[in-house]
């Protein structure tokens, strides 16, 4: 006479293909355990028969889980590069927990998929791509990224070799662009030429300053701009 564990026992009664290539469900009596890629049936080693143990299944969920997760990365990778922690970020948001993000991630770095280092030498190009920047502004921009520590300072010395020479470049662009519309009256002498200049300035600061540069930086070419504007 069969004992109670065994009549509540359920056991696999078929494994077919699905359309995603490689893919297979599950099923017990009509109803869908759990869809697998056949690596990992063949790793739980399920077949039609197999008894659905509550380990079973919690340890095929979990791949589950895993293989789901690391596909939907692998897409958002392809549409965006992400660093370590916004990946982390995303796949938590979509149900891993702590330990299964960390492991997905690890993997992805070890394929090349995330590179934080790759990642930040792009963020520091992308922002001084038409303008020079100063390290306050590409340190924002790397840290908004979550771009690893270690990744970060090679990028910043790589994208800011010399600041003040970065600073005066981005200078010597607007001011060139300033001093096409100043009129010679306005760069002369007088009242009028006066507020001209100083609008030039303040404008100036304002630039170097949003670019990340460092005041010492910027009291010292605002000095040599009010010589060049006064000529």
């Amino acid at each position: 006479m069969p004992t109670e564990n065994q009549e509540s026992q359920v056991n696999i009664t078929a494994i077919r293909p699905l359309k995603r290539e490689g893919w297979f469900s599950v099923l017990a009596a009509g109803r869908c355990l759990v869809r697998l890629h056949q690596r990992r049936i063949e790793e739980l080693g399920l077949a039609v028969g197999t008894a659905w143990t509550g380990e079973l299944a919690a340890r095929a969920t979990r791949m589950a889980q895993r293989d789901d997760l690391y596909r939907q990365a692998i897409a958002r990778i392809n549409r965006r590069n992400l660093s370590r922690a916004e990946m982390r970020a995303f796949l938590l948001d979509r149900g891993a927990d702590e330990s299964l993000a960390e492991g997905i991630v690890n993997d992805l770095e070890k394929s090349g998929a995330i590179d934080d280092r790759a990642l930040a030498e792009a963020v520091v190009h992308d922002a001084t791509r038409r303008r020079p920047a100063g390290s306050n502004l590409l340190r924002i921009k790397l840290q908004r990224r979550g771009i690893d520590p270690d990744a970060l300072d090679p990028a910043l010395e790589a994208g800011v070799a010399n600041e003040s020479e970065a600073a005066r470049q981005l200078m010597d662009q607007f001011l060139g662009a300033e001093l096409a519309r100043l009129d010679t009256a306005k760069r002369g002498v007088g009242d009028q030429a006066a507020r001209a200049r100083a609008g030039v300035l303040r404008r100036l600061a304002g630039l170097l300053a949003r670019r990340g540069f460092e005041p010492d930086t910027i009291e010292s070419l605002l000095e040599e701009a009010a010589d060049r504007l006064a000529t």
